[in-house]
Parts: structure tokens; C-alpha cells; sequence
């Protein structure tokens, strides 16, 4: 039976302590867990610790942690930074939820030319990437991940391109080619930009190509702004990372 993964923002506890209203619903109520089931924390940053459930009853429970440890195991060489506009409804869900399992360390949310969804910067906006956040939380709690995916709040795409410091800096473009055999070295670091429903305008593009961005046409196929950079993290993955 799989030990169930619990997110604890640091810093993760030690000795016996009170399990949380929703962590207490899910693994009683969902996973059905008693007295003596174990339980892996995480704090998000790297560090790990394991507990045992006790004193669990119809209104809750109580976990016994052991000392923490920090763990890294899942975590890519290749530190990916994904430029990702901000998608229509559950369509920007699914792209956190995707790229966190595949191992991205940052991402930022873009407004480009075509970006039809509004960010409203008060409150609204704020419960909007507490949102987001919680997709994040719950992918890397499914994927085994121990670090969490920094996330960053709209800016425009003109400020986020200007002097990138990763090494290899790419922007997925129909009109683009594919990587040249120069990129073959591996990088220790990669931005990568996707367009939004209506795609990057091509004013963006050769912008962000005299910026040092590769413009990379990911095959022959117009992907949707949801699918593009999955496809193209995980080929980022296979060539210069983990997979």
C-alpha cells in the first residue's frame, strides 16, 4: 500500500501533533487510514520527514513525526522555467498540474498581445493564485516531488523576456525550427515561452528572437496553449534532463 504524501509548509513538526480539518478528511474519510498507518510530509522546500497516524477518531486524528531530512531524489538537474500566459478556466489548471509533475522549478504567468483572460490585481486576483498555488501543492503531492514550483504572478511578457540569465532560452513558434544541433551541450538552466489560445503574434516572436530566444517549432501539428508546453517540457526533459 502506497504511504500517503502530506504537504506541511515549513517548518515541517516534530513529536505529536494535530492533523489538519482537510489532511484528517482525506486520509480518513477518503483513503479510509487508522491508528499506526504511516504518513510522508513534505515542506516543499527539499525537506521530508515521516509520521504515523494515532489517536484517530470520528473527529480527527493526531500524527507522531519524526525528525526531518532533506531529499531531493525527485527533483531534475535541469532547472526549467516555464513563461506560461494565463489560460481560459480549468485549461490553466491542467498546464500547472502537468508541468509541475514534469519537473518544472519556476513558473510565470504571462499577459501577451492575444492573452484574452483579465488579472484582476486585488483580492480577486490574489484567491486566483492561492488557486493556483493549491494545483501546484496537490501535483507535486501526487508526483513525489519534494520542492515545490516557485510561482509568479502576471507581468507582462516584454518585462519577463528582458535579460533572462538562463542559459538556453527558447519560445515555441509554428514558424520556428527545430533546435539546432548547437543546443546539444546541455544547459544547466532553460526558459521556455508558449503562446497563449491565439498564439505569440509574430511581432512577439522576432522580438524575443533579437532578446536571444530560439524560436523552436515543436513538429508539424498546431498544439493547443494548454498541450504546447507540456510537449515540449517533457522533450526538454528527455534531451537535456531526467527522462
Amino acid at each position: 500500500m502506497r504511504t500517503p504524501r502530506l504537504y506541511w509548509p515549513a517548518p515541517l513538526p516534530t513529536g505529536t501533533v494535530p492533523l489538519p480539518d482537510a489532511a484528517a478528511r482525506h486520509l480518513l474519510k477518503v483513503l479510509r487510514r487508522r491508528d499506526g498507518d504511516p504518513v510522508a510530509l513534505f515542506d516543499g522546500a527539499g525537506w521530508v520527514a515521516e509520521a504515523t497516524l494515532c489517536d484517530v477518531s470520528p473527529k480527527g486524528g493526531q500524527l507522531t513525526v519524526s525528525d526531518a531530512r532533506e531529499d531531493r531524489h525527485s527533483e531534475p538537474p535541469l532547472h526549467l522555467h516555464l513563461g506560461l500566459p494565463l489560460l481560459r478556466g480549468e485549461r490553466l489548471d491542467v498546464a500547472l498540474q502537468k508541468a509541475c509533475e514534469l519537473g518544472v522549478s519556476e513558473i510565470t504567468l504571462l499577459q501577451t498581445q492575444r492573452t484574452e483572460v483579465k488579472f484582476d490585481p486585488g483580492a480577486r486576483g490574489a484567491r486566483r493564485l492561492a488557486h493556483a498555488e493549491g494545483v501546484l501543492v496537490h501535483a507535486a503531492q501526487q508526483s513525489g516531488r519534494t520542492v515545490l514550483p516557485q510561482l509568479h504572478g502576471p507581468q507582462p511578457l516584454e518585462q519577463f523576456a528582458a535579460d533572462r540569465p538562463e542559459a538556453l532560452k527558447v519560445v515555441l513558434d509554428p514558424e520556428g525550427m527545430a533546435l539546432a544541433a548547437s543546443e546539444s551541450e546541455k544547459p544547466r538552466s532553460v526558459v521556455l515561452v508558449t503562446g497563449p489560445e491565439g498564439g505569440l503574434s509574430d511581432e512577439e516572436c522576432k522580438k524575443l528572437a533579437r532578446q536571444g530566444f530560439v524560436r523552436w517549432r515543436l513538429g508539424p501539428r498546431i498544439l493547443r496553449a494548454e498541450t504546447a508546453p507540456l510537449a515540449a517540457l517533457a522533450t526538454l526533459s528527455a534531451r537535456f534532463g531526467d527522462f
